[in-house]
């Protein structure tokens, strides 16, 4: 498979093709305001032995044509088959449709709606020492579970594993997505090819491929369930608020590029009403962790008056100069700024 170019830098998320130099020096310096560095809390031990090294957990509402592609590449690993288990969470009311896949599967049923609900009860189920999320809309590269669960070892302040995320785009590309922002539908892409452990949030990994050492978890207590998409809400955060919870207790956080999973998204995502809906929950989320004292530095009134002022400038700008996806692009980031200065001044 060709490897597309990075999208998880310093450079990509200041966005300086499209914000300026002015905007882009202002991202990156908030970027690299890190948290002050602490000692490292002890690892939670667990109690007994885990039965398996790690779980492959895969959450649905069951809406996703790409659910059985998915589970066949979760169970077509190359770990040893009795060291890991699949384990998928219906998040719905009604029984799980169990017969159409392999016995092998091991459904859980969680009816509250929302992903952290249905992550944080498979954990709860999962046997294994390490827990592995995928999407339901990946397709899982064979090593993954080995690779992730290897990263693990010999890292015992290590909480949090992410892996490379590879979107894959129909043919024609689609207009909606503008090179550098395949991130708008999950992309996360590395400039290296060598374990290494991030700090940084616009660095920090995500669902579609997202492992955590089970006992951290269960010590966190959690995703939490204030954080992460119900039904056909846009809202995310959940794991970038886990990232934060495991930095505060003084653990680690690593991105492994050898492991990684390809994105399969609907053909209907790709739409306008996509780009505008992730554009705002991403700006809204961001201000949120922040205000719910998940992240140590954000978006104050000040700097959200910035980059509404910025994003105003730019957008004018793009009507003259730019394509149509760029100033819908730049029109939705402006709007959503706009929207939260209305929230922030009048909390």
């Amino acid at each position: 498979m060709k490897k597309p170019k990075a999208n998880i830098t310093l450079t990509g998320a200041a966005q300086v093709s499209g914000s300026g130099i002015r905007l882009a020096l202002r991202k990156g310096i908030c970027e690299l305001r890190r948290p002050a560095g602490r000692a490292p809390e002890p690892m939670p031990i667990p109690k007994g032995r885990w039965e398996k090294k790690i779980s492959v957990i895969l959450c649905t509402a069951g809406v996703c044509s790409g659910l059985s592609e998915a589970v066949d590449s979760a169970l077509a690993q190359t770990m040893r088959r009795e060291d890991y288990e699949v384990l998928v969470v219906w998040n719905r009311e009604d029984a799980p449709p169990i017969t159409a896949f392999s016995p092998l599967v091991r459904w859980v049923k969680e009816p509250k709606p929302g992903i952290s609900y249905a992550r944080n009860t498979g954990a709860a189920h999962a046997k294994g020492e390490f827990l592995l999320y995928m999407d339901d809309d990946a397709v899982a590269d064979k090593n993954l579970a080995a690779r992730m669960a290897a990263s693990f070892r010999g890292r015992s302040d290590t909480a949090i594993v992410g892996g490379q995320i590879f979107l894959k785009l129909p043919e024609p590309r689609p207009e909606a997505v503008l090179p550098g922002h395949e991130g708008l539908w999950s992309a996360y892409r590395v400039p290296y090819s060598r374990y290494k452990r991030v700090r940084e949030q616009y660095a920090f990994p995500y669902g579609a491929c997202f492992a955590v050492r089970h006992s951290a978890l269960d010590a966190l207590g959690g995703f939490p369930t204030d954080y992460g998409r119900v039904g056909a809400g846009y809202e995310g955060g959940e794991e970038t608020a886990l990232c934060f919870m495991a930095l505060q207790r003084g653990w680690k956080i690593g991105i492994q590029p050898k492991a990684w999973v390809e994105h399969h998204v609907e053909p209907w995502r790709f739409s306008r009403e996509h780009v505008r809906k992730t554009i705002r929950a991403g700006i809204l989320t961001t201000y949120r962790l922040f205000r719910d004292g998940y992240a140590p530095r954000g978006w104050d009134l000040r700097y959200v008056r910035e980059r509404l002022e910025i994003a105003e400038e730019e957008w004018n700008r793009l009507r003259e100069t730019g394509t149509e996806w760029e100033q819908y692009y730049k029109e939705c980031e402006r709007e959503a700024f706009w929207e939260l200065l209305q929230e922030m001044e009048e909390a």
